[in-house]
């Protein structure tokens, strides 16, 4: 199938955006290597398709590109894309901004090689719709292939964003700070409560055990009105949402909040009140056990006050003006600010104290969070 598109709101259905079964790229192009239409080279029940899309990436962080405006102008509440990739790959999804329209919206997932993964990234809190066009981009230089590349039709609800509900089955950076790992697996307790396949176990041997993910970025950038997830536990105990920031060194960073799951063996769902948050830039998020046990989480969404979204959000409260060229990040008009430029693990490439009016530095492609006097933002250097 080729491009299908249309005019905004016109949609009762998904959008393809290319399922290559008519052996034809349509309007896709890349960044950097090559994008050819051939044979599915490991089909199987995930992905039966005759026809996908193969890339071969020339440097890390190319990817593959469709150049329209307003592509995800509707009704829409995510872009899915269907991933097979050699060896073990982050696949950064873009919606390109541009100075008028707004900055980039960015996510990400990682997945392991060697299987079909279909992934699912949420559109449904953005506000800003009209977008220059969309881009897949690869952390590896291997082969990646690509089918089923649709926008799913859908009413956008800005009052609340999913963070994950692991039906994709991936981990996705979430980890432990104990020496255990987190698994991806089947439901426990199917029902009225969690009809989802899919969540994630955690097993703990230490009292406050730890579920957590370092997100790099502001995940939680409106004011929000409550955190939910839905907890499935061997033993009745408390467990802690701890939600953090250490970039900032400010007592607002870091928040705990405890409630408790009162029934073993049974879905609960835990809503922890953050509508009395005046500070809500918090980049890191953890849910802590009190007691040893087997504990399942899944459904974890924020919801916010006002039905702001994050990147209209984040937008309103950015000042400075942040250009990206040749591995370069540039910073203009923000004179005796302070800057710290981090990449999407965490790790701090640059930082400095009472800049020029036109600042300068190099760190490398790739996605980066700048933050200019506490205030951050994603950009892609090119």
């Amino acid at each position: 199938m080729g491009l299908l598109l249309g005019t905004a709101g016109a949609f009762a259905a998904d959008l393809s955006l290319g399922d290559f079964e008519d052996q034809s790229l349509s309007s896709w192009g890349n960044w950097g290597g090559a994008n050819t239409i051939v044979a599915n080279p490991y089909s199987n029940t995930e992905n039966s398709s005759s026809y996908v899309m193969k890339y071969v990436p020339a440097a890390e962080w190319n990817g593959i590109s469709l150049s329209k405006s307003g592509v995800v102008n509707g009704d829409f509440i995510s872009v899915n894309v269907d991933v097979y990739c050699e060896e073990d790959v982050t696949i950064q999804m873009i919606l390109n901004g541009s100075a008028s329209k707004g900055a980039d919206y960015v996510a990400s997932k990682s997945i392991p090689a060697g299987a079909w993964y279909h992934l699912c990234f949420d559109i449904n809190a953005l506000t800003l719709r009209d977008y220059g066009g969309l881009v897949f981009q690869n952390s590896v230089v291997s082969t990646i292939y690509f089918d089923n590349i649709r926008i799913v039709s859908g009413t956008p609800d800005l009052s609340k964003k999913m963070l994950m509900n692991f039906e994709e089955g991936l981990i996705d950076s979430w980890g432990s700070w104990q020496p255990t790992t987190p698994t991806i697996e089947a439901n426990p307790a199917i029902g009225a409560v969690n009809g989802s396949a899919k969540s994630v176990k955690l097993v703990t041997t230490d009292e406050w055990g730890s579920l957590k993910k370092w997100y790099g970025s502001i995940f939680i950038s409106a004011k929000p009105s409550k955190l939910s997830v839905k907890v499935y536990a061997s033993v009745a105990s408390k467990v802690k949402l701890q939600m953090d920031n250490p970039v900032v060194a400010l007592e607002t960073a870091t928040i705990e909040k405890f409630l408790s799951v009162a029934n073993a063996s049974e879905w609960t769902v835990l809503e922890y009140d953050l509508s009395e948050l005046s500070y809500w830039e918090y980049k890191q998020l953890a849910f802590q056990p009190e007691k040893n046990g087997t504990f399942y989480f899944d459904d974890i969404t924020v919801y916010y006050s006002s039905g702001s979204s994050e990147v209209i959000e984040i937008k309103s409260q950015m000042q400075a003006e942040i250009f990206t060229c040749d591995s370069s990040i540039s910073i203009l008009n923000s004179e005796g600010a302070s800057v710290e430029i981090y990449t999407m693990t965490g790790v701090k490439v640059a930082a400095d104290t009472n800049i020029g009016s036109e600042y300068s530095v190099a760190v490398g492609k790739g996605t980066h969070v700048v933050v200019v006097n506490g205030v951050a933002q994603k950009v892609l250097v090119k």
